[in-house]
């Protein structure tokens, strides 16, 4: 029986696939599917996806969509998946030989929803890995092996997780109802963080299971398309988890830090005038959104091992109606 599925959503990945599939041929344990998702490819990437279909049809099977992006391609890759967990591994990364049955054993012993799993990253610009725990390790710090129970004191640690894609394994059932944003990146955040508010265990290993090809994006336009997906997806996650019950202020938490880092961010971006106070805009709609959490957030951020006048700071940035915004509008037009 096919315990796991991967999924690999492809877009004009040409120049990866080989890497990416030799480490699928690779794998230790063979009991698991392959769902390549063509997102509407322009390049040779189906040409080399056959190629791959071609040597296992039963075990590897290819889908071809028009370009919906990579949360629709996550999306029916959850709708054909078949078997009662699944993982998703972009075309420029690759797995470590173990590391589907690292995953699936930990899986079957613990019962767990989400498995996760540490990481190896490589720079774009460097020939070094680095290993990555795949942490907030400065805040807290995760055990090997072990299960976390929801309802727990230990399991609001997980929020401190990197919620990329790499290296985690999510029980199907858990991940099935989301809603992912087409045309938009982040689907592997939201992906993230709506299972881990469903799921009743979770499971950690410290072993590095996966090696993360991180690139830097060089133009302007490219990071502020950038920008504005990652404010829409954290907006859906927000918007999705108000139908879940018991969640930890931390996750409210770590939402706001990703509003003050993307806050951060639009002021050494160089676009028009124009595209910086879209974003504003779109950054302040969720700065409202997230401001009935404001005691949440500051809860969180406590739990987080922020100082005091860091976190009364955080509570007024939310009530106050937009005042950092429009000082940051008026910097802007200045």
């Amino acid at each position: 029986m096919q315990e796991a599925t991967i999924i690999v959503p492809v877009y004009n990945a040409e120049n990866y696939l080989g890497q990416c599939f030799e480490s699928l041929r690779r794998q230790s344990i063979q009991n698991f599917q392959v769902l390549l998702i063509n997102d509407g490819s322009t390049d040779t990437s189906q040409e080399r996806i056959d190629a791959f279909v071609a040597e296992n049809p039963s075990r590897y099977h290819a889908i071809v969509k028009p370009n919906g992006g990579y949360g629709s391609s996550i999306k029916t890759g959850i709708r054909n998946c078949e078997t009662p967990y699944f993982m998703i591994l972009d075309p420029d990364d690759t797995l470590k030989e173990t590391a589907v049955e690292k995953l699936c054993r930990m899986a079957d012993v613990s019962g767990a929803d989400l498995v996760i799993g540490a990481r190896i990253d490589q720079y774009s610009y460097s020939k070094r890995p680095v290993y990555d725990c795949c942490y907030q390790s400065e805040r807290t710090t995760l055990q090997k092996d072990t299960v976390y129970n929801r309802n727990t004191e230990q399991f609001r640690n997980l929020f401190m997780v990197d919620p990329r894609s790499q290296a985690k394994l999510y029980k199907r059932s858990c991940a099935e109802g989301i809603r992912f944003a087409s045309k938009i990146s982040y689907a592997d955040h939201m992906l993230f963080w709506l299972t881990l508010l469903r799921a009743s265990k979770v499971i950690y290993t410290d072993e590095p299971l996966a090696v993360y090809r991180k690139r830097r994006l060089e133009r302007e336009e490219d990071i502020a398309a950038q920008l504005k997906g990652e404010i829409f997806s954290y907006r859906m996650i927000l918007s999705q988890s108000q139908h879940i019950s018991n969640i930890p202020e931390l996750f409210y938490w770590r939402l706001f830090s990703v509003y003050l880092d993307i806050m951060s961010r639009l002021d050494d971006l160089h676009v028009s005038m124009e595209r910086k106070l879209q974003l504003v805009d779109d950054l302040d709609v969720f700065r409202q959104e997230l401001a009935p959490f404001a005691a949440k957030i500051r809860e969180g951020s406590r739990q987080a091992g922020v100082p005091f006048q860091e976190r009364v700071r955080y509570e007024v940035m939310l009530s106050k109606a937009g005042e950092r915004m429009m000082a940051l509008k008026k910097k802007k037009i200045k």
